[in-house]
């Protein structure tokens, strides 16, 4: 495996997130890049520290976590497989080698977890993955709900089992220093709201883990490799976003 990618919401308190992961790279990763997808410029002097990163500032603006993963795979399109990580977590000694050679010898697999609860905050998404179940559903914005989503579409293709890189062994760490602020969370919960109807409008369940019909949208010529852009939800939801970022020195916490 050759690259790692970390959407960051490029905010000052995404600095001291960045430094801890990118401290904890104890094996030799060819493409290591960071998405910025809050402040312009704000990740300019990280960048200079750590000058063996890429950092990407989307001329559109905030990507969200789906197109920031659907981003990575079209940036390093011949790759086999690319490890996404929060920038709120780090590694453990070892614990990178381990998942790379992981995923080298589960090529043929879709998805390697980093933890038994099959949780997306760390993970590396395979080029099978993206061959058989298509991209991240980008109208889940700025983030949640499109993790689950792309596990549903995977147990409606009948994909239901799992490979774990770390079995047996101390998860993938991670969490923020301090505790999130009322703006941030704020604004994640109103988004969480909105994608929670756009989950209802193409899954016709109200259980986000479970879908009510059999293809997105309850269209028969769909597959669960698709999805359709949602022009009218990203208008309605975008502003939330804005209205955080907006914000004299928006902070997480």
């Amino acid at each position: 495996m050759n690259t790692i990618c970390i959407p960051s919401l490029g905010v000052k308190d995404s600095i001291e997130l960045l430094d801890r992961i990118a401290s904890s790279i104890d094996y030799h990763i060819p493409n290591k890049l960071v998405i910025n997808n809050g402040l312009e410029d704000m990740l300019v002097e990280w960048n200079d520290r750590h000058p063996d990163w890429i950092v990407y500032e989307p001329p559109t603006g905030n990507l969200g976590v789906a197109d920031s993963w659907n981003f990575c795979s079209k940036m390093f399109p011949d790759e086999k497989s690319w490890l996404l990580a929060n920038e709120d977590c780090w590694f453990l000694p070892g614990q990178l080698q381990q998942i790379c050679e992981t995923s080298d010898a589960y090529s043929d697999e879709p998805l390697i977890y980093l933890n038994s609860s099959c949780a997306f905050y760390c993970f590396v998404w395979q080029a099978t993955g993206k061959r058989d179940f298509g991209d991240f559903d980008a109208n889940f914005f700025p983030s949640y709900y499109e993790d689950v989503d792309y596990r549903v579409r995977m147990r409606l293709a009948g994909k239901t089992n799992h490979v774990f890189a770390l079995e047996g062994q101390p998860v993938v760490p991670h969490g923020k220093p301090r505790s999130g602020g009322t703006n941030y969370a704020a604004m994640q919960q109103g988004a969480g709201l909105l994608n929670r109807a756009y989950w209802r409008k193409k899954w016709g369940s109200d259980n986000h883990e479970g879908a009510g019909y059999s293809t997105p949208y309850k269209d028969q010529r769909l597959t669960v490799r698709d999805w359709v852009w949602d022009a009218q939800h990203r208008a309605e939801i975008f502003p939330l976003w804005r209205e955080f970022i907006s914000q004299p020195n928006p902070s997480i916490y």
